[in-house]
């Protein structure tokens, strides 16, 4: 999308922008593309109550109207508020993110799902999010975190994620889950972590870490072998960047692997890859889910033939959310 983190050189589009956040505040506004000479443009706008609306906007009549809906039968009275949160890292570092509750109830003593984003240099954003959407109605609360080596919080911040993984930002995603419960928000038997990509290598790291925080553990797409992530990037030009950002000391790799600890998990997992997947390679889950069997451990395994890493087919979308509604009522309600 146009403008999303960048800043706009020209005078008149920044103008454009304030005026547009004027108009409709409290909403992320985002230009996805202008017409050649610049008059008409389409944009963006969504919130956490609000999937997002398409609105075709024309410079010089100063007109912008609606023309399309996303997800248009969630409507915000179905959705459920995001809240800004920040907790210390047991350091004392500062971890900000957002926690969803369900519409109903006090928000006290609930089913909680832990759910790190992927990349893992990203962040989590106050506009809609139909993971954790999806979950609130259902009666769980949903934290989202931006652990050390997200975007978003300075170069120093995102540093501390270099060559981290498994570690201190394994430390953030677990000091989360421990605020949540002392906030009295988690009730701490029925909590599961669950993430995708880089969140799902955080999920599996967590079951493994901390066997008796969790009661479930949910894997979409994740990495099971950090090693293997980072040599199968050889032939790649960007390979330099990732030992960078991943390490190279490949006996830590290993051992920040959940590949090496299958044995150690002692709760139900649910692993779900697309076959065709190109960022993650299926692989990932295929090995876990083998060593997780010849260890004898609960585990449940879905292979989307077609599936990418995106989820970008819409039965695969719903394949996966029934699979996750299903075995997280089982393990949590």
């Amino acid at each position: 999308m146009i403008g999303v983190g960048n800043t706009f050189w020209d005078k008149s589009y920044n103008s454009l922008k304030r005026s547009i956040d004027k108009a409709i505040p409290d909403y992320e506004n985002y230009f996805l593309g202008f017409s050649k000479d610049g008059n008409t443009y389409l944009t963006l706008s969504t919130s956490a109550t609000e999937p997002g609306i398409y609105l075709l906007g024309n410079r010089a009549k100063k007109s912008l109207n609606p023309v399309a809906y996303r997800y248009n039968t969630l409507t915000p009275d179905v959705l459920s508020a995001k809240q800004r949160i920040s907790y210390d890292a047991r350091d004392g570092l500062t971890i900000e993110g957002y926690l969803t509750l369900p519409k109903t109830g006090e928000g006290k003593n609930l089913p909680t799902i832990i759910f790190p984003h992927g990349g893992p240099i990203s962040f989590e954003g106050s506009g809609f999010d139909y993971w954790s959407q999806f979950f609130a109605p259902r009666g769980y609360a949903v934290l989202q975190m931006d652990f050390r080596g997200s975007s978003g919080y300075g170069f120093d911040f995102m540093q501390q994620g270099i060559a981290s993984w498994g570690q201190s930002m394994q430390d953030d995603v677990e000091d989360g889950t421990r605020w949540l419960i002392s906030q009295g928000v988690a009730d701490p038997d029925k909590i599961c972590i669950l993430g995708a990509s880089y969140g799902g290598y955080a999920a599996l790291m967590g079951a493994i870490k901390t066997p008796d925080l969790y009661q479930c553990a949910v894997s979409f797409a994740g990495v099971s072998d950090v090693e293997f992530l980072v040599k199968s990037k050889r032939r790649f030009t960007n390979y330099d960047i990732v030992k960078k950002q991943i390490g190279d000391d490949f006996d830590l790799l290993k051992a920040n692997s959940p590949l090496t600890h299958a044995e150690k998990i002692k709760i139900p997992v649910l692993l779900m890859h697309g076959a065709k997947d190109r960022v993650v390679r299926v692989q990932h889950s295929d090995d876990m889910y083998d060593e997780l069997k010849r260890a004898k451990k609960q585990v449940t395994y879905i292979e989307l033939d077609k599936g990418d890493h995106y989820l970008s087919n819409a039965n695969d979308r719903l394949k996966v959310f029934q699979a996750m509604e299903e075995f997280l009522a089982e393990q949590l309600l």
